[in-house]
């Protein structure tokens, strides 16, 4: 007799249908994520906000219009901050915060795409079930930031490293100073908490850092006599036989403290320092080419015109610091100059009649002098753009004839050995220079009715208005060119 076939017992079929169900369950579960994941391949996904502002569901570009608004709020919003015993409201913009929606459409979208599965996964469902707060996180710019608050407040100032200064020939220390600067981590985080719970006008106390000097009175002291040395020898340029002199003050105004940390500081020198005086000797020096005009119909001669000379700048201010590097190295430098040599130029005669001047007789910007027509000639290249009559020396103080520069400007300037003032005055260097029409302490002008005759002790003398009018257009440096 056969036996009887073993039926399953009631265990065995609970535990199968158990897993059956859990399989059928994975199943939909893996069908539906797949399906959330192919419905928000472009989207950023359900529960995902910024502020108030939901962006679940949205394209990146539909995102970042919503940021974009959240941002313009937050802009319009003002701060307040405490410093000091004082309390200030400035508002995103006067402390230079800004915010990038670009980056923070990215954040969003990036939620729940992490490669790894299960963090995939939390992250979507964390979303959909209490939501995700993407935060702004400010950018902010340091130096609007500070010039901000050091114009509200008298807490703030820049540490200030002892150092030494030139006090009637004498080397003197200058005492340090201690600093305090805003401590911009605490301020950012602080701001970013007031963001998180859109409480954008909580009070931000503000907290300070102490700046130590980086170089205190014990190390200017050891470091004294080395710089004593130095200053204490002139260096000398030599130009075409003319001597300039860097005396102690200039070349203590060259030397920067570098400062080292526990040791001396070490002694270097500044570029931008050095290539000051060296460009005040080339305004003396430089000569500019004056190319040689000629009529191009009748082949006479307009302008003899005449050789340009420039100091090369460049080999003087490494001579210059060869000779400050090395003790040794005898305090003298001879500049090198460099020749332009004149070309013949042809010119339209009725160019030349037309302006009453000589254009193109340099590039760019330059004034031309005609002492016979007593007038003056602005030109920017070949173009015309102002032309004024003058009253220039008489003859018993002529205005010398030559290519100068601009060499300085000041808008009233006053003549100790004539006791008057000249208004709108640019000097060309040796006493003379372009000015309006002279003024006596009284108040007394001198008439337009002189414009035209040379009657000024060798300076170029305008009207009213075209001294100003010259004074706003022509730069320092820019060349004058006088002749007969």
């Amino acid at each position: 007799m056969k036996d009887a076939k073993e039926q399953p017992s009631e265990k065995q079929k609970t535990i199968e249908v158990v897993f059956l169900s859990v399989f059928i369950f994975v199943i939909l579960f893996a069908l539906i994520f797949m399906g959330y994941q192919k419905v928000f391949a472009q989207k950023i996904f359900f529960g995902v906000k910024v502020g108030i502002h939901d962006i679940g569901g949205k394209s990146k570009a539909e995102a970042k219009d919503e940021i974009n608004k959240y941002i313009e709020s937050l802009n319009k919003k003002s701060l307040t901050v405490y410093i000091n015993d004082k309390t200030l409201n400035p508002s995103m913009k006067d402390l230079g915060i800004f915010f990038d929606s670009e980056t923070m459409t990215n954040q969003a979208f990036s939620y729940g795409r992490s490669p790894d599965l299960l963090n995939k996964l939390v992250q979507q469902v964390e979303a959909a079930v209490s939501t995700v707060q993407v935060l702004a996180s400010p950018t902010i710019d340091v130096k609007k930031f500070a010039e901000y608050f050091s114009k509200n407040s008298d807490v703030i100032r820049e540490a200030k490293n002892a150092t030494l200064r030139v006090d009637d020939g004498q080397l003197v220390v200058v005492l340090s100073e201690v600093g305090n600067e805003i401590d911009l981590q605490s301020f950012r985080n602080d701001l970013k908490k007031n963001i998180a719970i859109n409480k954008i006008d909580n009070q931000i106390n503000i907290q300070l850092t102490t700046i130590i000097p980086e170089i205190d009175e014990n190390q200017i002291v050891l470091i004294k006599p080395a710089v004593e040395k130095i200053v204490n020898n002139p260096i000398t340029v030599i130009v075409n036989n003319v001597a300039y002199v860097a005396n102690v003050e200039k070349l203590a105004s060259w030397i920067v403290l570098k400062a080292k940390k526990n040791s001396t500081p070490d002694i270097t020198f500044s570029d931008d320092s050095i290539n000051e005086f060296i460009k005040n000797v080339a305004l003396k020096t430089d000569k500019s080419v004056v190319n040689k005009k000629v009529n191009s119909q009748t082949g006479a001669v307009i302008n003899e015109g005449s050789d340009g000379m420039k100091l090369n700048q460049a080999k003087l201010l490494t001579d210059i610091k060869n000779i400050l590097n090395d003790s040794q190295k005898e305090r003298t430098a001879t500049a090198q100059i460099d020749i332009a040599t004149k070309s013949e130029v042809k010119v339209d005669p009725e160019v030349a009649v037309k302006s009453g001047g000589t254009p193109g007789l340099f590039e760019g910007k330059y004034i031309e002098i005609n002492l016979t027509e007593q007038m003056l000639y602005a030109y920017d290249g070949t173009n015309l753009v102002h032309s004024y009559q003058v009253s220039t020396g008489k003859w018993s103080t002529p205005t010398p004839i030559g290519t100068r520069h601009i060499e300085s400007k000041t808008n009233r300037a006053y003549s100790s050995k004539y006791g008057l003032y000249m208004p709108w005055w640019m000097s060309l260097g040796g006493g003379y220079g372009i000015h309006e029409l002279p003024e006596w302490p009284n108040g007394t002008k001198e008439g337009e009715s002189h414009l035209g005759t040379p009657v000024s002790h060798g300076c170029i003398r305008l009207g009213v208005d075209s001294a100003q009018t010259m004074y706003d257009w022509a730069d320092t440096g820019t060349p004058v060119n006088i002749h007969k």
